[in-house]
């Protein structure tokens, strides 16, 4: 049985950008995560000196280690986090996206992931297979976050019952 969608929990279609280019901001979150990091352990020591050319001084600035490390663990933290909220629209994504056909993926590919268009479909036909393929992958994709949505908050309730009942053992 199909559990109906609210429309205030329905998937628009423009979200679907967000979720077709999810898989590549991942990669680059990654990226940028590997330099913020590399960056700030760079930066990690008791003193930095450091020129002032403008008035010919030389300066240094020093910033407790342990503060250093707890900023690196934190901008670690906040990188994991948003590379894996990507990576799990682009798994969303690539699971509705099984649910189309070839032509319907080669057309999500080319409006939303730069694919080249070279299906030589007149553009009223790409158009009417387009808007087909959107309102297919939206459908799947709200119902794919519903059913998530609902498991979460399984898993939340399941949760604050373990959580109550050790608060009773006590």
């Amino acid at each position: 049985m199909k559990s109906e969608v609210f429309f205030a929990e329905r998937f628009e279609s423009y979200e679907l950008s967000e979720y077709a280019t999810a898989r590549y901001w991942a990669n680059k979150a990654i990226a940028e995560r590997d330099e913020v990091i590399e960056s700030l352990y760079d930066d990690c020591s008791p003193t930095i000196t450091g020129c002032d050319y403008e008035e010919g001084r030389l300066f240094s600035v020093s910033t407790p280690v342990e503060d250093m490390a707890i900023m690196i663990i934190e901008r670690k933290r906040e990188y994991e986090n948003m590379i894996q909220r990507y990576v799990s629209k682009a798994e969303l994504f690539e699971i509705a996206m099984e649910s189309l056909t070839d032509r319907e993926r080669e057309v999500i590919a080319i409006a939303y992931q730069g694919a080249k268009n070279d299906l030589g479909l007149s553009h009223n036909y790409f158009r009417q297979l387009l808007h087909q393929a959107e309102e297919k992958i939206c459908s799947y994709l709200g119902e794919l976050q519903h059913e998530k949505r609902i498991e979460s908050n399984r898993l939340l309730k399941k949760q604050r019952k373990e959580k109550a009942r050790v608060f009773q053992m006590e």
